[in-house]
């Protein structure tokens, strides 16, 4: 006996993800990224009363949805491993920073292994928690690769990137380094 789909499931499934509550049947697209103000800053009396290393952050966005209502727009302290500083394609100074630690893999399960994770296992996972910096902050040889550095400044949230670990990485701006 063959049982049929009840139409009023599949009428709430397409009213779900028309209303965009199924996050997995619509794409993200790059007009979806927050947008950076290279602009903005942070008022020097922001006292921030959130803390987090940048492992912590990036992990609580697994759940997109709960890490939104606690962190994106507030301000953050984030302390984490410096895994780059750089300049993006619009001349914006970010510090990536390293979420996990270089492993190092057996010969044989690297065989098995995609070629993005090889290159994570020979030079390292890439930046996870990316941090823009306001225009005026200097980086001039201050801060190096392997340094522990805080920064504070404005959660953008979660944004979607298909190199990085688990394809996403979570953005801050406006950030001063402390």
């Amino acid at each position: 006996m063959c049982r049929r789909f009840p139409a009023r499931r599949f009428i709430s499934l397409l009213m779900l993800s028309a209303f965009g509550c199924l996050q997995g049947l619509t794409p993200l697209h790059e007009s979806d990224m927050p947008r950076i103000s290279s602009s903005s800053s942070l008022p020097p009396e922001v006292s921030c009363q959130e803390r987090f290393n940048a492992r912590a952050l990036w992990d609580d966005y697994a759940n997109v949805a709960q890490a939104d209502l606690d962190c994106k727009g507030k301000t953050l302290q984030v302390t984490g491993i410096v895994r780059c500083v750089a300049k993006d394609d619009r001349g914006r100074t970010y510090i990536g920073f390293q979420v996990f630690e270089p492993i190092q893999v057996p010969a044989s399960r690297l065989r098995t292994m995609s070629a993005k994770e090889k290159m994570w296992s020979g030079e390292g996972y890439p930046p996870l928690v990316i941090c823009y910096l306001t225009p005026d902050e200097r980086t001039d040889s201050q801060i190096s690769r392997g340094q522990t550095v805080q920064v504070m400044g404005r959660c953008l949230g979660r944004v979607k990137d298909p190199s990085g670990f688990k394809e996403y990485i979570v953005v801050l701006d406006s950030c001063l380094i402390q």
